[in-house]
C-alpha cells in the first residue's frame, strides 16, 4: 500500500495481542521513513481514539473515565436502576411466596436469584442495543420489534415461556411474557443510554456504539480489518461507513 502512494494505513485487529505483532512485521519491512505510516490497534481502541478527538475538538479535553468492564457495568445498572428492578420482579415475588413453605432463608435465596435474572436481561438488552446497528432513535421507538433481547421475547423457549429459565425461578409466565412486562427491558435501557452518554461512562461496547452512531471517520487512506467475521452489526456499520469519507480502500481478511 505505500508503495502505491497511500502515506496513512490503519489496521483493526480483534485483540491487542493481534495488533502488537501486526505493527511489529508491519514496522520491521519497512524504512525509517515510513515507519510512522503504519498504525495497528483493535477496532476498540481505534473507537476511543476518535471519541477522544472529537471531545477535544468540541470541548477542549478528552474523555478519561474509567472503561467499566462486564462484571463493573452489571453492578453499575443495579446501582442505578435497581428501584426500577425492584418494582418489575414484585409479581414474581409474591408468586414464589404464596407457593413457598420454604424458611425465611431459603425464601430470600429465591428472591435474590430473581432479582438477580432481571438485572442480567436487562444488562444484555443493553448489550443487544451496543451491538446491533440500530439507531437510538429505533430503540426508542415501541414498535421497533428489534430492540428487544430475542431470549426474552420468544415465544416458543423464551425465558419467560413456561419451563423458561425465569419462568422456572417464579416470574408467572401470564404476567412476564406480555409485551407490556418484556418491554420494561427496553425502555429501562434507553435511560440507561441517555445517562452513559451524559456521564461520560465507559465500557468496550458503550465506545463502540457512540463511535458508530455517530458515523466518525477513522483517518488513513487504507483500512485493513482483521478476521471480520467476528465482528458484530456495529462494527461492520462503523467500518461501512469509511465509504463516505471519498476514496477510500477497505480491505477485509479472513484469518482462520
Amino acid at each position: 500500500c505505500i508503495d502505491l502512494g497511500h502515506d496513512s494505513l490503519t489496521y483493526v485487529t480483534y485483540n491487542r495481542a493481534a495488533a502488537e505483532d501486526a505493527q511489529d512485521r508491519m514496522e520491521a519491512v519497512l524504512d525509517e521513513e515510513h515507519k510512522g505510516c503504519v498504525k495497528a490497534s483493535t477496532l476498540h481502541s481505534c473507537a476511543m481514539r476518535l471519541l477522544q478527538i472529537e471531545s477535544v475538538d468540541e470541548e477542549g479535553e478528552g474523555e478519561g473515565r474509567k472503561l467499566l468492564q462486564q462484571t463493573e457495568f452489571q453492578n453499575f445498572i443495579k446501582e442505578h436502576w435497581g428501584k426500577a428492578i425492584d418494582e418489575y420482579v414484585q409479581p414474581a415475588i409474591k408468586h414464589i411466596e404464596t407457593l413457598t413453605h420454604d424458611n425465611k432463608r431459603k425464601l430470600d435465596g429465591k428472591v435474590r436469584l430473581i432479582y438477580e435474572k432481571a438485572s442480567f436481561l436487562l444488562f444484555k438488552t443493553f448489550e443487544n442495543f451496543t451491538r446491533k446497528k440500530m439507531t437510538y432513535e429505533a430503540f426508542k421507538d415501541e414498535k421497533e420489534w428489534g430492540r428487544h433481547y430475542y431470549p426474552v421475547i420468544c415465544k416458543k423457549s423464551g425465558v419467560f415461556q413456561e419451563g423458561g429459565q425465569a419462568a422456572k425461578l417464579g416470574f408467572p409466565p401470564n404476567i412476564y411474557s406480555s409485551e407490556s412486562s418484556y418491554s420494561f427491558y427496553a425502555n429501562v435501557c434507553v435511560d440507561i443510554w441517555a445517562y452513559v452518554v451524559r456521564h461520560g461512562i465507559r465500557t468496550f461496547d458503550i465506545v463502540m456504539k457512540r463511535a458508530q452512531l455517530k458515523q466518525l471517520r477513522i483517518p488513513c487512506s487504507v483500512l485493513l480489518v482483521d478476521e471480520c467475521q467476528d465482528l458484530d452489526e456495529c462494527q461492520v456499520d462503523l467500518i461501512h461507513a469509511q465509504r463516505q469519507f471519498g476514496e477510500r480502500n477497505v480491505f477485509h481478511s479472513v484469518v482462520s
